[in-house]
């Protein structure tokens, strides 16, 4: 009788085991983190009631006249690109020389990346003055846009010194999605930029992953890490690698 008590009582601690694994299991999914801010756009109108409802967002109203102004047919297409999570995939890893464009889908969507290399406006930070010191922001930009609409676009950048030989300082760096007007698509940045620099240009990296949730399920479309980077030459770069 005793045996049977300890057999049963092993196996309803194997069964808890066993739950709360399957359990674990689903929240490290990474599928799972990758959360939409809206997942039922199935039509031109329904894109246009989700634009119509962000009240708060300038940018957004700028977006929705454009959008209006766009005839049936592109509309439809319209929605139909922003489903396609993989043609947002293949647009960030297009690779571009700075300033370049490329076009995809027969040329209704662009891929555009930028770089630039700015002082910064020290009089409103909280750094020492030296006359022979520089302070830069150099920034990495890639947007995508449909139909002419700017939908998507990543922004890195990082604050840097020197005095024309040698880097001085970093005085912090930011990666995010700057701008997403596709309410499918959502990014997953990691949580602290890596930063250093080689004695003449300063670097920041961080990673990001794209996916979306179609139909109630998350779906990663890939992941990459985004880089910027600055010289004491006023030069700006940056890249994305996929892996």
């Amino acid at each position: 009788m005793l045996k049977k008590k300890i057999l049963s009582l092993i196996s309803c601690v194997t069964l808890i085991i066993l739950t709360m694994s399957s359990v674990a299991y689903a929240k490290t999914d990474t599928t799972q983190s990758i959360q939409p801010s809206y997942s039922k756009v199935e039509s031109a109108n329904d894109y246009e009631t989700w634009l119509k409802g962000k009240t708060n967002d300038s940018d957004a109203k700028k977006v929705l006249t454009k959008y209006q102004n766009l005839t049936k047919e592109q509309k439809d297409k319209f929605v139909g690109y922003l489903k396609d999570g993989k043609l947002f995939a293949n647009a960030f890893s297009t690779p571009l020389k700075p300033g370049e464009s490329k076009s995809l889908a027969n040329g209704d969507v662009i891929v555009t990346l930028t770089e630039t290399n700015e002082p910064i406006n020290i009089a409103s930070k909280n750094f020492s003055i030296m006359s022979t010191v520089e302070y830069r922001k150099a920034t990495y930009q890639r947007y995508v846009t449909l139909f002419g609409v700017k939908i998507l676009q990543t922004t890195s950048y990082v604050n840097y010194s020197h005095d024309g030989t040698s880097i001085i300082d970093i005085q912090g760096s930011r990666h995010w999605t700057s701008i997403n007007y596709n309410p499918l698509l959502m990014s997953e940045w990691g949580d602290e930029p890596t930063e250093w620099d080689d004695g003449t240009t300063a670097y920041s990296t961080n990673d990001v992953t794209f996916g979306a949730m179609i139909e109630g399920y998350g779906i990663q479309y890939g992941s990459a890490e985004l880089g910027v980077w600055g010289d004491v030459d006023n030069d700006a770069g940056g890249w994305l690698e996929s892996y």
